[in-house]
């Protein structure tokens, strides 16, 4: 009888240890896969701010001035795809002019996760 109790307990323990292993690995990679899309988010930021640069004729005026602007653009970046946050993520995009290697623009692509 009494072994049967030490043994009942011994797997009890060993369960529980198993479930908590299994949880926390569960919510490492929930992280993982939010930092992984916030990443491309901003990675799809840059490239709108690269087009921006080439098109924008707004934006090269306060580059070559040495204006520092912010700019959250309209951009729901994975808006509508399950698992994304229900607006997508919403890149903010700063550049610096002059800030950058051998004085190029600085741009800095923030995005909230």
């Amino acid at each position: 009888m009494v072994v049967v109790l030490g043994v009942m307990l011994v797997l009890l323990a060993l369960a529980a240890a198993a479930l908590y292993l299994m949880t926390s690995q569960s919510r490492i990679a929930e992280g993982k896969v939010k930092r992984m899309r916030a990443y491309y988010a901003a990675q799809a930021g840059m490239v709108h701010a690269l087009e921006e640069a080439s098109n924008n004729t707004a934006w090269m005026t306060n580059i070559t001035a040495n204006t520092s602007f912010s700019v959250t653009p309209a951009l729901a970046i994975g808006a509508g795809i399950d698992g994304y946050p229900a607006g997508g993520y919403n890149p903010v995009i700063s550049v610096t002019p002059g800030a950058g290697l051998d004085g190029t623009a600085l741009v800095n692509i923030t995005v909230t996760y």
